[in-house]
């Protein structure tokens, strides 16, 4: 699990297994960052994006837990309706 965080963290560019390599700056990422970066993951939340004329969910988009859901309109495409239209923020 460390791995994968670290991984996520320097890139896959700079990790070349599970153990850290020497001179690297895997070896050098403290405990306190590892649990940051886990931390970050944490208070994040998946919101979808539906179309106000047909309901369906066609986009994604990742957001902090804090703030409120609903809030977010945004005019986009909608593949069902094959038109422009507002898209509300939904759980």
């Amino acid at each position: 699990h460390v791995a994968q965080l670290v991984e996520h963290f320097l890139g896959k560019g700079e990790v070349t297994g599970s153990i850290p390599v020497a001179g690297s700056r895997a070896v050098e990422l403290t405990r306190v960052e590892v649990q940051q970066v886990a931390m970050a993951k944490k208070n994040r939340v998946i919101s979808h994006l539906a179309c106000e004329q047909c309901k369906n969910k066609n986009y994604t988009q990742v957001v902090a837990k804090q703030r409120s859901l609903g809030s977010l309109r945004l005019k986009k495409h909608c593949r069902f309706c094959r038109r422009h239209s507002d898209h509300k923020e939904v759980k």
